[in-house]
């Protein structure tokens, strides 16, 4: 019997060339599993600090970061703000990643959102990390506040304007009340007072020296 008229029985399969068989077999996986073949973490916008706790009143920034391992050229997005818990103060766009604005950052009071849309006229594209904006904010009442990139886009510098399927990365920030956070430091510094006494040093007089060694005690070092 001619042998290129054989049939493999192995797993009921009939012969396919190596290659061609493993690529079969992860796709199979990759669809059982919803495992992503393309690598989408080449590309992403990220809202940093990704997390943080500040108090209420407290005026603080949040960059927009641009980060790809491959050559991008575009990015358009809304960023999305708790009204309720912040207060946009100022955006700011100085050297950004961007420098062909199609609409400037601008904050949309009615919908509470941050828009904006540019180009990137570096003849290679735009790789590596950078800030595309930087917010301040003011923190207005207590709470868990998320900040949102929505219908973010960024497209790849291939002469297509293919997606590039950028990973959005957001920041939550717990906003606390300071009312207890002072109370609770004047509790430990009663405390720690009554236990050590002003003197802390021994010297019969109450300088710099007790005052770094009370600090130093009340952060339990």
């Amino acid at each position: 019997m001619n042998n290129s008229s054989k049939k493999s029985h192995n797993l009921g399969f009939t012969s396919v060339p190596g290659a061609a068989l493993v690529a079969s077999l992860f796709l199979a996986i990759a669809g059982i599993f919803g495992l992503s073949i393309n690598n989408n973490d080449d590309t992403r916008l990220i809202l940093e600090p990704t997390s943080s706790s500040i108090t209420k009143g407290d005026i603080f920034t949040t960059q927009l970061i641009l980060e790809s391992s491959i050559p991008v050229n575009a990015v358009q997005a809304e960023i999305k703000i708790d009204s309720n818990l912040l207060e946009v103060v100022n955006v700011n766009y100085e050297n950004s990643a961007l420098d062909l604005w199609i609409n400037e950052p601008t904050y949309k009071s009615e919908n509470n959102v941050i828009v904006f849309a540019g180009g990137i006229t570096r003849p290679d594209g735009f790789t590596g990390q950078e800030k595309i904006l930087t917010l301040t904010l003011k923190a207005k009442e207590v709470g868990d506040s998320t900040i949102e990139i929505l219908n973010g886009s960024v497209l790849k510098h291939d002469g297509s304007g293919t997606n590039a399927n950028a990973r959005i990365v957001n920041a939550d920030y717990k906003i606390r009340n300071p009312e207890f956070i002072s109370s609770h430091n004047t509790e430990e510094t009663k405390s720690l007072s009554a236990k050590y006494g002003t003197d802390l040093n021994g010297d019969g007089k109450f300088n710099l020296t007790d005052i770094s060694l009370f600090f130093n005690r009340l952060l339990g070092n």
